[in-house]
């Protein structure tokens, strides 16, 4: 049996995306209380991506979701209807908690992952959550600030140039495919970093883990510049994810 996942998402963009956006989602609530069974439109074709429960307010949308949020199926109504999105979920049983964005065209995902959540405990005397200094009357609250804690680390892994493959072959000669995905995070184009090692064959990215894993933590004083360190932090934070999402989609099954 499928845990639910919950989603909590907010619209930006013109009054007519927004709507058509609300039309899509009440279209969809609609046809499957009157049918019984889920519905999707066309267009979106991701797997995996039904909904169920779907409450319309202004420009929020609530429903839920089997066992993970259905992004990508947002990213792709969100195209359809040209609006933009803030979509917070979670599905606490299996540790999921995230929040993920969709503007001017560039998706964006934020998620909690093991070593977030190792980083508070509950102290059974003061009956209360204990993280980074502090008591929470609730593990929400903690959630929440661990969550806007990564999002604020990961501000520097955001996208300023749109240097190009070529241009760095150019800069640099031939490179290979690990070194692409370093050099346009140098470079700060954090979207074809990620691009890059997404595209990068499993064999690959299991000997990066295991170089990340024995170089060990490094400062930012070991490279020759900050941007290099940068590179290298996002790096780990690729690997990181992938691996979050591997565990996840594997329990999901």
């Amino acid at each position: 049996m499928a845990n639910w996942c919950n989603n909590y998402l907010v619209l930006t963009g013109t009054d007519a995306a927004i709507q058509n956006t609300i039309k899509v989602f009440s279209e969809i609530e609609e046809q499957q209380n009157r049918t019984g069974k889920y519905y999707l439109p066309e267009f979106v074709t991701a797997e995996s991506s039904h909904m169920t429960d779907i409450v319309v307010s202004e420009n929020t949308i609530n429903y839920q979701t089997r066992w993970l949020p259905n992004l990508e199926a947002l990213v792709q109504i969100a195209k359809h209807t040209e609006v933009d999105f803030v979509s917070q979920y979670d599905e606490l049983q299996m540790g999921i908690i995230g929040e993920a964005t969709y503007q001017n065209g560039v998706f964006s995902n934020v998620r909690l992952d093991g070593n977030d959540l190792q980083q508070y405990h509950y102290d059974i005397g003061t009956a209360t959550y204990l993280y980074n200094g502090q008591n929470y009357e609730d593990e929400w609250s903690v959630l929440m600030e661990l969550l806007e804690n990564k999002k604020a680390g990961l501000k520097e892994f955001q996208t300023t140039n749109n240097i190009t493959a070529d241009e760095l072959t150019q800069l640099y000669g031939e490179l290979s495919a690990a070194d692409f995905v370093l050099k346009f995070a140098e470079h700060k184009n954090f979207d074809n970093a990620r691009n890059s090692f997404y595209a990068l064959d499993k064999d690959l990215i299991r000997r990066i883990e295991e170089f990340l894993t024995n170089a060990g933590e490094k400062t930012p004083e070991q490279f020759a510049t900050r941007d290099k360190f940068i590179a290298f932090e996002y790096l780990i934070f690729l690997v990181e994810e992938r691996n979050n999402e591997q565990r996840t989609n594997h329990f999901s099954r």
